[in-house]
């Protein structure tokens, strides 16, 4: 892989070389499913593609969680574009007081926002099929913010993330590394940039059937109805996700023996948890990813036994290719002991 280019190019490739391989499944309405082949979604993209001859600077969808909003991505990635992942508690506000935008509508609805959006100047855009074979074009540099998004703010102003080109394969090829694809794998993640991952990987999907908006809204039943029904082999979320899962799986009686991997990470992972998880998913392989926004994973830990919860949690070896030093700020005394701590410094 070529860390030097534009990293919806892997995804493209991928979609390319397994022309019917269903990469994507989601629950877009109550009742069924709907899947997506590696040439359906090309075509998707490439229908998006054709609308953005003019190319923003930067774009905001406008558009929930889902394949449209994934279609988006991958054709804004590809021209070059630098996609803004707003928090959505204020998003309609800041688009219309905000400084000048590209805006990227659903197809259909929001017509009265979408007049609002072009009397402040924005620049709207609806998915619009288009047949004529167009010439496209594909650019961006490896350094060109790719994605920008910005943590919830619950602990004051949000923080803003960019991501470029190049830090999005990086960290690709640091995932590829530590979780190589299985065969027969099919995936349920909570976190939607593991989507582009796993398209990438041509790794096939399954979007949990919840409300991403306010996915801590979940109605664990579904969830995992969903896992044992669709054969999900691997499944990503964070302390909060897993512990509201297994309450549900104890109360129910679920035990789900075809999972292989299971990875968990977004916060500190008690030793407990980690237990629970083994025995909801008996033959899966348990695994701690420690990491932060801007760089993840840095540490990984297969879950062998509990550790001493006392000693604080434990979050495994650095990644092999990544450069890592902890700068002392100070230290603290317990017992008969002085601990060191300070503040962990990392490069690719």
């Amino acid at each position: 892989m070529d860390s030097s280019e534009n990293f919806a190019l892997h995804i493209l490739r991928a979609l390319e070389a397994y022309p019917e391989k269903i990469f994507l499944r989601i629950k877009e309405n109550k009742d069924s499913f709907s899947s997506y082949s590696g040439s359906e979604i090309r075509q998707q993209v490439f229908f998006r593609l054709h609308q953005l001859k003019r190319k923003p600077a930067q774009a905001v969808l406008f558009i929930p969680f889902g394949s449209e909003h994934i279609f988006w991505t991958i054709a804004l990635m590809l021209r070059g574009v630098t996609l803004l992942d707003l928090p959505i508690k204020n998003l309609e506000q800041d688009l219309v007081t905000g400084p000048k935008r590209t805006i990227i509508l659903p197809q259909h609805g929001h017509l009265l926002l979408g007049i609002l959006f072009r009397l402040q100047g924005n620049r709207v855009i609806r998915f619009q099929k288009n047949g004529k074979d167009t010439h496209i074009r594909i650019d961006a540099s490896p350094d060109d913010p790719a994605l920008v998004s910005f943590s919830s703010g619950s602990k004051g102003i949000p923080k803003r993330f960019d991501r470029s080109h190049y830090s999005l394969i990086q960290q690709h090829l640091a995932l590829e590394k530590a979780f190589p694809p299985f065969a027969g794998q099919v995936d349920f993640p909570l976190f939607p940039l593991t989507v582009l991952h796993n398209l990438a990987f041509g790794i096939s999907t399954v979007l949990p059937p919840l409300d991403w908006d306010h996915w801590e809204n979940f109605y664990a039943g579904d969830m995992l109805d969903c896992i044992a029904q669709e054969q999900v082999t691997s499944l990503t979320g964070n302390v909060f996700y897993y512990h509201k899962l297994l309450r549900s799986a104890r109360k129910m009686n679920y035990v789900l023996s075809g999972v292989k991997e299971v990875h968990i990470g977004g916060s500190p992972a008690p030793e407990w948890i980690l237990a629970d998880l083994q025995t909801t998913f008996p033959n899966a392989r348990v695994f701690i990813l420690y990491g932060t926004t801007e760089a993840e994973p840095i540490a990984i830990r297969e879950y062998k036994r509990q550790r001493d919860p006392l000693l604080g949690y434990c979050v495994g070896i650095p990644h092999p290719d990544i450069r890592l030093k902890i700068d002392k700020k100070g230290s603290f005394k317990r017992d008969e002991n002085t601990f060191d701590w300070g503040e962990i410094c990392v490069s690719a």
